[in-house]
């Protein structure tokens, strides 16, 4: 017999990991706090529940995906009244801090209850293809129990024992494909004042510039793992004044310019302190430094 869970949330991606339990065959509980939400998911199959203590009680596993951590905590606290917590395993898909994660643990822990600390590097419509990652950590035996049960949401990768590694990775993850978005539209919008379209932007930059991204990413760890930002190619100085160029382009035209303004902020500082000829990747130190 399938491993029964639950779901709390129902949002865009809470909605969208219960399909993904229902379409694997996987019994499914759901819950959420605007009960319309769960009307579809009935429709599909799924059991809805009238309280999240209920909820959470049905089955040993509940996955949490809400909007924000807080929510997550008001949720448990009054689930935690019912005295339904004790060997419970909390999946919680909620982008939250290191610390975030490190205190839900540990307070679960006192309940008698673990935590896999989970993140969802994808968006809804994409969960379940074979392209598609969802990072987990915590206690091993967690993960390993429910391994299966995981993988019907997309295929699961372990981060280790320290619960707060997926909300590290999700957190850099989420910050660098986030500017990564905006300085995409900052570049089309600017290239579309001149008649070169979004889409023939994408046609020509976007493959070959996600491959050329792929190599600099390698080549740039490998500089970091080595401790050494000596180069025979592009160096700070090079992305420089390909950035100034962009940015003052982009100012003529009436564009703030704000994501290259502030690249090219960074560049100055690291060639006001010498590091002109070095990496891009050099940056790093700059950054650990927090400097």
């Amino acid at each position: 017999m399938s491993k029964e869970v639950t779901v709390i949330g129902l949002g865009n991606m809470g909605s969208a990991l219960a399909h993904r339990f229902l379409i694997g065959e996987y019994p499914t509980t759901v819950w959420n706090r605007t009960a319309a939400k769960a009307e579809p998911l009935r429709a599909s199959g799924a059991k809805v529940a009238p309280d999240a203590a209920s909820a959470i009680a049905s089955n040993d596993i509940s996955v949490i995906c809400l909007e924000r951590h807080e929510h997550v905590v008001e949720i448990l606290q009054a689930v935690d009244r019912e005295k339904v917590l004790e060997g419970r395993t909390i999946v919680n898909l909620t982008l939250g801090t290191a610390s975030d994660a490190r205190t839900l643990s540990d307070w679960l822990k006192k309940r008698g209850a673990g935590l896999l600390s989970g993140m969802i590097h994808d968006y809804p419509a994409d969960l379940g293809g074979p392209n598609t990652l969802v990072s987990y950590a915590g206690e091993h035996r967690l993960y390993e129990a429910n391994e299966e049960l995981l993988s019907a949401i997309s295929p699961p990768r372990y981060l280790g024992a320290d619960v707060a590694a997926a909300n590290i990775v999700g957190s850099a993850g989420a910050a660098f494909h986030n500017l990564a978005l905006g300085s995409f539209y900052e570049s089309v919008a600017y290239a579309d004042h001149f008649g070169v379209s979004p889409a023939m932007l994408l046609e020509t930059i976007g493959d070959h510039g996600l491959e050329l991204l792929r190599r600099a990413f390698r080549t740039g760890v490998e500089l970091i793992e080595r401790g050494d930002y000596t180069t025979d190619q592009a160096a700070v100085r090079t992305h420089y004044d390909a950035a100034i160029m962009a940015r003052e382009d982009m100012r003529q035209i009436g564009q703030s310019a704000d994501l290259t303004g502030a690249l090219c902020q960074q560049l100055e500082s690291a060639i006001a302190a010498g590091d002109a000829d070095l990496a891009i990747a050099s940056l790093y130190e700059r950054h650990r430094r927090g400097g």
